[in-house]
């Protein structure tokens, strides 16, 4: 419990030091903003110097440790502001995370279980091309086929309780991890349909079915969930391009937008909030993966 407690605290520095970096590197930037104000050169530079990197790390430092970041550019509480993105962030996550690694589990227990080496070759092939394909371009292909070809699910937006709004951006965002989770569940059941374990309990008179879809499954879903556990965690720090296209006012919309408005208070709450975020479900899966290899 100690160590796990000096582990959290040196992330906890280690991500102050890098928020404020980015907060103060990007944030400098903000003087270009008045150069054709018919602001004078003098007071542009003395706003691009008015703040040390110094300053900006102890603000930086208070406002993680209390958790105060103020409020945004545009005068709106920054938490508030978080909290009104969260909920639809993790409604799309877990639409995503669970569409895509429900599909992928079963879609690797099939090739398991039928053998038919042209099915594999099938599913390979859609998520070697699932990779290779940048997840904007996905989004489009979506958005032109199920919205403009055949009109049956919005083109964006969100709708608190309605699952349509979730099933485009999450589809977009679910096929990267049916993907990585198809990979892994393929290889671990195919080393499982030739263990010794397969065998015994084939001479236990288990039907295949049986042993592939619920004893191999046993089998290789903790592992799988590690997995799962790391992508989730990427999902919910918000997906900038995804929720762009569908203007889905989730986490990396509002990341978007403190990025673009050079939004010093509003970048490092959301730095902060990713940061905690992936470090907690990076460290179950660690946890979960030690416990696993000692077993």
């Amino acid at each position: 419990m100690l160590r796990e407690f000096v582990h959290f605290i040196i992330f906890f520095f280690c991500l102050s030091l890098l928020i404020s970096v980015i907060t103060h590197i990007r944030t400098r930037d903000k003087s270009f903003l008045y150069v054709e104000s018919g602001v004078a050169s003098s007071d542009i530079q003395e706003l691009a110097n008015s703040d040390s990197y110094e300053k900006s790390f102890l603000n930086s430092m208070y406002s993680l440790f209390f958790l105060d970041f103020k409020k945004t550019e545009s005068g709106e509480n920054v938490s508030s502001h978080i909290q009104k993105k969260i909920l639809p962030t993790i409604q799309l996550s877990l639409f995503a995370i669970l569409f895509g690694s429900i599909t992928s589990i079963l879609a690797a227990l099939a090739c398991v279980y039928f053998q038919i080496q042209i099915l594999e070759n099938v599913f390979l092939f859609l998520s070697r091309l699932i990779l290779s394909t940048p997840i904007f371009v996905v989004s489009i292909l979506l958005f032109l086929f199920f919205f403009l070809y055949l009109g049956i699910l919005p083109p964006g937006g969100y709708e608190a309780g309605n699952i349509k709004y979730l099933i485009l951006p999450g589809i977009a965002l679910g096929s990267r991890v049916f993907a990585r989770i198809f990979y892994i569940s393929l290889d671990e059941g195919k080393k499982e349909i030739g263990s010794d374990y397969f065998f015994f309990l084939q001479t236990r008179g288990f039907s295949r079915g049986r042993i592939v879809f619920y004893y191999i499954f046993r089998k290789i879903f903790p592992l799988v969930l590690i997995f799962i556990l790391i992508d989730f965690s990427s999902l919910l720090s918000g997906s900038i391009l995804v929720e762009e296209i569908f203007f889905f006012p989730g986490i990396g919309k509002s990341l978007y937008y403190a990025v673009k408005a050079l939004d010093e208070n509003l970048l490092r709450a959301l730095l902060f909030y990713s940061g905690i975020v992936f470090y907690i479900l990076t460290r179950t899966a660690k946890k979960m993966q030690f416990k696993l290899s000692m077993e």
